[in-house]
């Protein structure tokens, strides 16, 4: 439930609430430590000074001018759970530092070829469970930042009668979890979010 009591905020019963989640702090701090990432580092974006094009690039998420700590990027803006797409996974491959690890990636990412379904999407694999197929793989935190996807919102139906509660705003949302391949726990997103509120 939510308390929209002095923030000016209305509803109406059955509209949708977006919900913009974070990952786990424990989830980003192990994801750094499997790749190697210097959490504590500070970045902003800047425009390529070879840039020829009429307009600005867009950037992958927004940051004011001041820039961002990784973690903090990572936190707010890197859906680790997020489904890895066959792209993202061709991309990856420079970044696989053992040969088995390269010919997995050029298998998953062969047209016609079902490992990728059997190994990673019926596995519910996210990008923070990469290592468990490819533990070779050490990506840069450029790579991260600028190819992972971001966390997108959730939108899920108000419960509540804005009526009989204007200033309580309720949602019925189940804590998803499944068992990964290596014995490895994962919550949903939003759900574990919410949860950890």
């Amino acid at each position: 439930m939510f308390d929209l009591k002095d923030t000016g905020l209305s509803y109406k019963t059955a509209t949708n609430l977006a919900i913009y989640p974070r990952n786990r702090i424990e989830d980003v701090n192990r994801f750094a430590k499997l790749y190697g990432v210097n959490i504590k580092k500070k970045f902003t974006w800047k425009v390529n000074p070879s840039w020829k094009g009429k307009n600005q690039p867009n950037t992958p998420f927004p940051i004011g001018p001041e820039g961002i700590i990784v973690k903090d990027a990572i936190t707010t803006f890197i859906d680790l759970q997020g489904p890895v797409s066959k792209k993202l996974m061709k991309d990856m491959l420079p970044f696989c530092r053992s040969l088995e690890d390269r010919e997995k990636v050029a298998a998953f990412t062969k047209l016609g070829d079902k490992s990728f379904d059997t190994e990673v999407v019926k596995k519910n694999l996210g990008v923070i469970d990469l290592f468990t197929v490819l533990p070779s793989l050490k990506l840069s935190t450029e790579f991260i930042l600028q190819k992972f996807p971001t966390i997108m919102p959730r939108y899920y139906t108000i419960a509540s009668s804005s009526l009989a509660h204007p200033t309580d705003l309720s949602m019925a949302i189940s804590l998803d979890e499944w068992k990964l391949p290596n014995g490895t726990t994962r919550q949903g997103l939003v759900s574990a979010f919410l949860q950890d509120m």
